[in-house]
């Protein structure tokens, strides 16, 4: 298949006719000078780039990016392999009560480290690459008009500890034009829980049980709500959010992430993204994977059981 060809739904990045896009000199002065004082670098893998603009990837990483396009399941988002877009198995479950969930690209390097970056190091300047990759998107999903944008919250503790609300800033980056129906404050985490990271489908549920609960019900009676998080694991986060905002009158809720994983057995690190494959620990468990010994656990990572 030809490396510009999308395969069933995921779209690879997509470069100029001559191989770069963000890479080419150019604009005002002023930005000149700024790229000469602060040379910008791509945010997949630090390549030195001519100018910090879109797409801000190198051509190299645009490449390996892979967008999520149709055919998806109808609810969840989840990329099908072939036919049009019709329900995933968990969904034909009836497992989630929002709508429709939907995510730009699939969480896979050259987005994992950048996202890893600003979340836990706060590096503020990714947010342009991140509303880059996702703007394409909202305006051709199946959204509408959301009345109320909402963030997924922090608990006051570890925002505190972190200093920002990353789905908040997200918001902000895809939707600059909808600020004024971003609610941060709409909906509250009033229950401290561990990090869902590494956690199984029932684990994740369990955590997050009373987590959530919304701030004036007149707020949300009969309005659409747009749901905003980073990343879209095993959906059970936004899940418990929407199911929060449905029982305090919401009268549709959906979901937009930057990224999502995907259940690809046969490439573990699309199922444990969190561990690396550099560390010494992380090549012998994806030497490991490669014979099945991991099949089980991903499993019940995925599953819960």
């Amino acid at each position: 298949m030809s490396a510009d060809r999308p395969e069933s739904g995921i779209r690879p990045g997509r470069t100029n006719s001559a191989g770069y896009g963000d890479e080419r000199p150019g604009g005002s002065l002023g930005e000149g000078a700024a790229n000469l004082l602060f040379p910008p670098s791509c945010p997949g893998c630090g390549r030195r780039l001519l100018a910090w603009r879109p797409p801000y990837f190198c051509s190299r990483c645009r490449a390996r990016i892979r967008y999520i396009v149709p055919p998806l399941c109808s609810c969840c988002g989840l990329p099908l392999t072939a036919g049009g877009d019709h329900l995933c198995g968990d969904c034909l479950r009836s497992r989630f009560v929002f709508s429709r969930a939907r995510a730009a690209v699939i969480y896979a390097e050259p987005v994992i480290s950048p996202l890893l970056a600003f979340k836990y190091r706060g590096e503020m300047s990714l947010l342009a690459p991140f509303g880059a990759l996702a703007r394409p998107l909202p305006a051709e999903a199946p959204f509408g008009e959301p009345e109320l944008i909402v963030p997924v919250p922090l608990h006051p503790r570890r925002l505190r500890a972190r200093g920002f609300n990353q789905a908040l800033l997200l918001s902000r980056s895809f939707f600059p034009t909808h600020k004024s129906r971003i609610n941060p404050d709409l909906l509250l985490r009033i229950r401290h829980t561990d990090s869902q990271r590494g956690r199984s489908g029932r684990e994740r549920r369990r955590n997050l049980r009373g987590a959530f609960r919304v701030a004036g019900k007149e707020k949300v009676a009969g309005k659409t709500v747009l749901l905003i998080d980073d990343v879209f694991t095993t959906g059970t986060t936004v899940n418990e959010c929407a199911a929060t905002l449905l029982t305090a009158g919401a009268a549709e809720v959906a979901v937009f992430t930057l990224a999502r994983t995907v259940r690809d057995f046969s490439n573990p690190s699309t199922v444990f993204p969190e561990v690396s494959q550099k560390s010494e620990k992380g090549k012998k468990f994806f030497q490991e994977a490669g014979n099945g010994i991991i099949d089980k656990i991903t499993h019940l990572r995925l599953f819960g059981g």
